[in-house]
């Protein structure tokens, strides 16, 4: 019974989600088309959604190169030795770090960013870096 009631939320739940992306992703498309439009006015209407198209997946094909991913690692022993405070340290309840664990890396910030110059410069938001 009650792995039926929860199949029943779950389902309602997912039908929601679900509709509400379709019709987020729709209602641009049919906005642009009303019922008194003629065959030749959908037509055209169409042939410019497919122009819009075109012209935003050429734009992402000829940027694509210049998008980076990056990713800050810092030294466990500098993060835990960043929190001196008991309520903010994370390892107050663990063992105190042996110099193998302080040396491992631990990924602390991570986003994209692009290039901006033919020769190195990248460009991305402040809170990826933020942690250097």
């Amino acid at each position: 019974m009650v792995a039926l009631a929860f199949t029943a939320v779950v389902g309602a739940i997912s039908g929601t989600i679900a509709t509400l992306i379709i019709t987020t992703i729709l209602s641009p498309l049919l906005s642009r088309l009303s019922p008194g439009d003629s065959q030749r006015a959908v037509q055209s209407k169409i042939v410019d959604l497919i122009e819009e198209e075109s012209a935003t997946i050429a734009v992402v094909e000829r940027v694509t190169p210049a998008v980076v991913s990056i990713v800050v690692r810092k030294q466990r022993g500098d993060i835990a030795g960043a929190f001196d405070s008991a309520y903010f340290n994370p390892y107050f309840f663990s063992q105190p770090l042996d110099e193998q664990n302080a040396s491992e890396l631990v990924e602390v910030s991570s986003g994209t960013g692009f290039f901006v110059t033919a020769d190195g410069y990248v460009l991305t938001n402040r809170h990826v870096v933020d942690e250097l």
